[in-house]
């Protein structure tokens, strides 16, 4: 009954009213407080109460009048009450009203039964009521609890699981599974797990498709032998059994599986043993993932690997890898072949070792310009030179340190072979150059008898004139224009007649073509006008001016030939050309011509022209259609072309003449310093000179120079007095003038000995011959000028001025 909201124990009597027999009295005796005090069964079991209240189960006691006579933790935490507040409770206080009389009814049930059959277990679900005032479904598991082991009944025991939290829970687990199989079926590898019989329990989706299923259900308790791989089942089962019995994974090993197609795949495979409690195994859970297209690329990558060490070692050069520690890491073949150490003899040991220039060289360099080539000449094992060129690079890896990768070949035979080229070269230059001198012989020896006959006729006059000086001051000036042009001429037919190859410098067509126009001029008949065409300020070229000189020379004389007996005109132009793809395959030849600006020289002349048959073969060594000469002059132009970079073209009609165009790449504009031609005859110094020449006249001439600018001279005809008067007076000397070539001793030969004792004295060196012809090893040692004869007592101050003060 209710009184508030709590049921009470109580007796009910309905007796008969005697004043009205159709009426029933109502009469409600509460005799709660006379129930028995609440009993602690527990806390006389000190271990039970233990294990209760440290089990995270909700778990308490109600007595026959539905008082909470004990809470554990658990179930103060469920409800949210203290166990202080849970004692004050009774279990109508934590009943939601809908259930109290489902729960009422539930409670007499079993009261008005005999304890004995009320020894079970009373299982039902409910609604409780939460301090928060919030709902929860619960399970309840009731347990009836004698009373002093009568059969009188004390209370219940009673279980409380929260519904609503556990299917929380069995959704999150749910959800949890779901998700697994999710990332299961997502996974690219195959991944099964079988029972100790080796039946599958289950598979992801990925294994099902293998096994030619649609899904993992399919799968589930069939063996390998009802799959298509069932050739391969017995080896799957074998290591499945190796692992269930050892306890052991097996990781990462290839095995075969046939398809459902019939085909076959190769697959890595992992299987790892599960274990049960203990230790126990209950199963195998394997996996693996299709290498087929992996080992095909790894095959393939091996046989790419052989076929490219195949190729390395027949290759035809040497081919070297050294770490950063300069240690050789990799040396092929042709590696053994050319330098004589086999692989074994060198691997991881240092390059210094076996090749030291080479690693210098690399050791000097960087990656900033990795594929240019050197050349290093090495020693063999067997103790030979060799010249190697070399191409080098840094290789830079990902995943370990880098490499220097060096590639080289043996070029000994290739560099004999162009030195030899060189030298036949030469050879045909010094030839041509010598039926050029030929050629100009008579034409010089007819110049200089006119210079003679005009020194003569001048001094036969001025004889005449003995008594008036001013006629023969003018006499001795013509005199001495005409000695100055006849030592230009010899000056430029010594120059063109020099041995000695200079190295290729920056140069000026325009002031070559002038300084040889002499030389020109009386290389060609009398009757041919020699007429020049310069463009003014053409960039410079880089060239070997003797080559030059003698290329301008051989195309003059060709076109003065080409004219003949008769008049003519023999044109010299120079200008500049922009190199464009279409005009460069108009040229004689294109090896190494490029798209940029070249300085051109064109010879042309109106003679008798050559047909196109002709115009073939002129470049060709021997060839020539002349009735003399070698055929030598054109191809000599071709190969001195060729080592400058240029090229050419001809043009030639016959009957109407011939113009060859040369071409060369300009270079960047050098500016010429003008040179001061200051008049220093009346420049006077002293001091004591010593002057040595074996030409009587020219060692007269000389000193009366030499004594009018205030010095004193003492003079040697040979090397050997030379050197003799020097020891005599080597403290007092201010310079010395030496001609170079001499008896006994040469120029060179004293001059030497003099600055090794010497090296401050100031040194001249004089020569009929010009400059370029000396031989630069014999100049080991520095002077301080060269006199070229003839010279004039202008050349000689200028040169003494600038040490003499």
């Amino acid at each position: 009954m209710f009184r508030g909201f709590k049921y009470f124990w109580c007796q009910l009597t309905f007796p008969k009213s005697e004043l009205n027999p159709q009426k029933e009295n109502l009469f409600i005796y509460d005799y709660t407080h006379l129930l028995p005090e609440p009993l602690k069964p527990f806390h006389q079991h000190p271990l039970i109460y233990n294990f209760i209240h440290q089990f995270n189960i909700p778990i308490g006691i109600t007595n026959i009048a539905g008082y909470w006579v004990e809470a554990n933790p658990a179930l103060c935490s469920l409800f949210g009450f203290t166990k202080e507040e849970f004692s004050k409770l009774t279990w109508q206080d934590l009943t939601t009203p809908e259930n109290l009389d489902q729960e009422l009814t539930l409670f007499q049930e079993v009261i008005k039964q005999p304890f004995s059959s009320n020894n079970k277990t009373f299982i039902f679900e409910k609604f409780y009521i939460k301090k928060d005032q919030s709902i929860f479904r619960a399970l309840v598991h009731l347990i009836p609890i004698p009373e002093n082991n009568s059969d009188s009944l004390y209370g219940f025991f009673v279980c409380i699981e929260n519904l609503d939290e556990r299917r929380g829970k069995d959704d999150e687990i749910e959800q949890t599974m779901k998700f697994i199989r999710i990332v299961l079926d997502l996974l690219p590898v195959r991944v099964f797990w079988k029972d100790t019989n080796l039946h599958y329990l289950g598979c992801n989706l990925a294994f099902a498709k293998d096994a030619g299923k649609n899904s993992a259900e399919e799968v589930i308790g069939k063996t390998d032998y009802e799959f298509p791989w069932k050739p391969e089942a017995e080896l799957y089962r074998k290591d499945d059994r190796e692992v269930i019995e050892s306890g052991k994974p097996k990781i990462f090993y290839e095995e075969p599986q046939t398809t459902p197609d019939g085909k076959q795949i190769w697959l890595r495979t992992s299987k790892i043993p599960l274990l049960g409690p203990g230790g126990t195994p209950y199963g195998v859970l394997g996996m693996y993932e299709d290498i087929t297209e992996l080992k095909s690329l790894i095959n393939t990558l091996n046989e790419t690997m052989s076929l490219l060490k195949t190729l390395i070692d027949s290759a035809p050069i040497g081919i070297i890898a050294i770490n950063e520690e300069g240690n050789i890491e990799f040396w092929n073949k042709a590696s053994e072949e050319i330098l004589g150490w086999n692989i074994d003899e060198v691997l991881f040991k240092s390059i210094e070792n076996f090749i030291p220039e080479l690693n210098k060289q690399i050791s000097q360099s960087d990656d900033t310009h990795p594929l240019s080539e050197i050349e290093v000449v090495e020693k063999n094992k067997q103790g030979n030179l060799l010249t190697l060129r070399v191409i080098h690079r840094f290789i830079r890896f990902s995943n370990r340190d880098p490499l220097i990768l060096v590639l080289f070949r043996d070029i000994s035979e290739i560099k004999k072979i162009q030195e030899e080229k060189e030298q036949f070269q030469e050879q045909l230059q010094h030839t041509q150059k010598l039926e050029s001198l030929g050629i100009l012989s008579s034409s010089v020896a007819h110049d200089f008898n006119n210079y003679l006959m005009a020194i003569m006729g001048n001094a036969e006059l001025a004889k005449e004139e003995i008594n008036n000086p001013s006629a023969i001051k003018n006499y001795l000036l013509e005199m001495e224009e005409v000695i100055k042009n006849a030592g230009e001429l010899c000056r430029q037919l010594l120059t063109f007649a020099g041995s000695k190859q200079q190295p290729h410098q920056p140069c000026n067509l325009n002031l070559i073509i002038k300084e040889t126009e002499n030389l020109l001029k009386v290389s060609i008949s009398k009757k041919i006008l020699l007429n020049l065409s310069l463009t003014p300020d053409i960039p410079f070229i880089n060239g070997e001016i003797g080559q030059l000189r003698s290329v301008l020379l051989n195309l003059v004389i060709n076109a003065s030939d080409a004219i003949g007996k008769r008049s003519g005109v023999i044109h010299i132009k120079t200008g500049v050309i922009d190199f464009t793809e279409s005009y460069i395959r108009t040229t004689w030849f294109q090896e190494g011509i490029e798209k940029k600006k070249y300085v051109y020289l064109e010879v042309s002349d109106n003679g008798c022209g050559m047909s196109p048959e002709i115009v073939s073969k002129i470049f060709d060594p021997f060839f020539t259609t002349k009735n003399f000469g070698r055929g030598l002059g054109l191809s000599t132009i071709m190969g001195i072309l060729r080592a400058h970079n240029g090229t050419v073209k001809v043009y030639s009609e016959v009957g109407k003449g011939t113009t060859f165009k040369l071409f060369f790449p300009a270079i960047h504009e050098i500016e010429e310093q003008p040179q001061e031609q200051d008049d220093l005859t009346s420049w006077k110094s002293k001091g004591l000179i010593l002057f040595a020449d074996d030409e009587p006249v020219v060692l007269q001439v000389t000193t009366k120079m030499l004594e009018k600018m205030g010095f004193t001279v003492i003079t040697a005809r040979d090397g050997r007095e030379a050197l003799q008067l020097f020891n005599q007076h080597k403290h007092e000397l201010s310079a010395v003038i030496l001609d170079i070539t001499m008896p006994h001793l040469d120029g060179t030969d004293v001059a030497r000995t003099i600055r090794s004792e010497f090296p401050n004295l100031p040194i001249f060196l004089s020569s009929g011959f010009s400059q370029h012809t000396l031989n630069e090893s014999d100049l080991d040692f520095p002077i301080q000028g060269f006199l070229t004869k003839p010279y004039n007592i202008n050349t000689l101050s200028k040169n003494l001025k600038n040490y003499l003060q």
